[in-house]
């Protein structure tokens, strides 16, 4: 009995043994059956990806509209140049390579293109009022709750919006401003005096004009100048590097202002006053986030672009001596009775035709954004190609306002003149402030800003060009000095 005991024992355990053994090599079976399956799966569904994709570069709806097909294939060049901080790149080759090459209307993606014909362009902003694309969502923390005026795709809500902010860019608001922005400019004066004291006659003109910008914006939002050039932000605040570095910094700093607004009893009436108001309406309620955001997004908007026109045209006049001298005799023979230390007043700024050509023809030579993108609702022909609904279109102002069949073979000159015959310009060529009813809110503000800082700089400065610098560009939307330095001599006029 004892051997039968030890004799089931052992077929017990070989059997368990065994049983194991067939469970293991059956699971061991099954994953490597699942894995098999899952590979195959991955590829095959890859494969109908790529397929897809292929399909819709050469039978899709756009398949006809000119482009490199790599480009219509996949947004991945794209992307890679910008995660690669290629920018500059990538705006070359659009604008150098491909329009060139392809026309006025190029395929650059699975559902984009880019237009630069005058007369679409007015089609698409102004007759058609296209809504804006979705990427400008992308702009916003949260696409429901935090939308701003710049981030709101939609036509009708973005005139709604508009209009709720319309008092502060009107031409009665934007007249009282100009106390405030030639106490910046004093400010910036000052600190190019205190610059060639310390560093000889040596300036850089980037970053001078962008705090003083910065300031005149901030002022006129917030009531406040940041007083950039006495503060902690005159060696290290970019704009551009807010999204890295600097914003929680900022956020931090303008919630500081907006609680301390809120505690005022007086209505001090700037654009913080009216976008806090909307607090107060039910329908167009924003908390303090929402205004912040708004905020900031006129902030960065506002100096950028104005900041960039000035700092160009001063550049420009520097390596263009002839053009410079023009405007001074401008100045001379209008302001005979203007002391030095005096600013001339925007009046009187407005009504001189040369001082408005060089504006004018730097924001031509170089418009501080690349062109609106707009997306299409429904099918619609545009140069004569089928667009489907839902098709992203990038208006290029840039090779609008480069195009040689609108402003003649010396287009890439810088010729102020050309403004001062009216008649003879191409219409609907120039768009520096987009068109239609999403155009820029803070053009009429812009203006303002640009004429003051430049008649002051002329008004008061001699600028001379130091050779040899890098003149290199990168755009985003807006667009920029690469290396975010421009130097130029700098002497006091007697």
């Amino acid at each position: 009995m004892q051997f039968l005991h030890i004799t089931f024992d052992k077929i017990a355990v070989i059997s368990q043994y065994n049983f194991s053994s067939q469970k293991m090599e059956f699971l061991h079976t099954t994953f490597d059956n699942i894995y098999k399956i899952a590979i195959i799966s991955l590829m095959a569904y890859a494969s109908c990806i790529v397929l897809r994709s292929v399909k819709n570069v050469f039978f899709g709806p756009l398949a006809k509209v000119p482009g490199p097909k790599l480009l219509a294939l996949s947004n991945a060049f794209m992307l890679y140049r910008l995660i690669r901080k290629q920018r500059h790149v990538l705006w070359k080759y659009v604008q150098l390579q491909l329009v060139p090459k392809y026309g006025k209307l190029i395929r650059v993606g699975p559902n984009k293109i880019i237009c630069s014909d005058k007369d679409e362009i007015k089609r698409i902003l102004v007759t058609e009022n296209l809504p804006k694309g979705q990427i400008y969502e992308n702009f916003c923390a949260d696409k429901i709750t935090r939308k701003t005026l710049g981030s709101t795709v939609d036509v009708e809500s973005g005139k709604k919006m508009r209009r709720l902010f319309s008092y502060g860019f009107s031409t009665k608001y934007l007249s009282s401003l100009e106390p405030l922005i030639k106490n910046c400019i004093r400010d910036l004066v000052t600190k190019i005096e205190e610059d060639m004291m310390e560093q000889g006659v040596v300036v850089n003109i980037v970053d001078l004009i962008r705090y003083t910008v910065l300031d005149i914006v901030g002022d006129n939002i917030f009531g406040k100048s940041f007083k950039s050039f006495s503060s902690e932000y005159n060696s290290s605040f970019d704009i551009f590097e807010l999204v890295q570095v600097e914003m929680r910094r900022m956020i931090l700093y303008m919630m500081g202002l907006i609680n301390e607004r809120r505690k005022l009893d007086t209505k001090r009436n700037d654009l913080l006053d009216i976008v806090i108001n909307l607090t107060e309406d039910k329908e167009n309620a924003m908390n303090d986030v929402k205004v912040r955001d708004q905020c900031l997004e006129f902030l960065v908007a506002g100096t950028e672009t104005t900041s960039f026109t000035i700092t160009l045209a001063l550049i420009l006049l520097a390596k263009h001596p002839e053009k410079m001298q023009k405007v001074i005799k401008e100045f001379e023979d209008a302001f005979v009775d203007l002391e030095s230390d005096d600013l001339p007043t925007l009046d009187e700024l407005k009504k001189l035709p040369y001082l408005n050509a060089v504006i004018m023809e730097s924001m031509r030579i170089f418009p501080p954004l690349i062109g609106p993108v707009k997306e299409t609702i429904e099918d619609m022909m545009i140069c004569g190609y089928f667009i489907p609904k839902g098709t992203a279109i990038t208006c290029n102002t840039y090779a609008t306002h480069h195009s040689k069949e609108y402003w003649g073979d010396d287009v890439e000159e810088f010729k102020p003149e050309r403004w001062l015959e009216p008649e003879k310009l191409p219409k609907d060529a120039f768009l520096p402030f987009s068109a239609g009813s999403r155009n820029c809110i803070g053009m009429n503000h812009a203006w303002n800003t640009m004429r003051l800082i430049l008649g002051t700089l002329i008004h008061r400065y001699n600028f001379e060009d130091i050779p040899n610098q890098k003149l290199e560009f990168i755009n985003i939307f807006l667009i920029k000095l690469e290396n975010g330095e421009y130097k130029l001599k700098a002497t006091k006029k007697k």
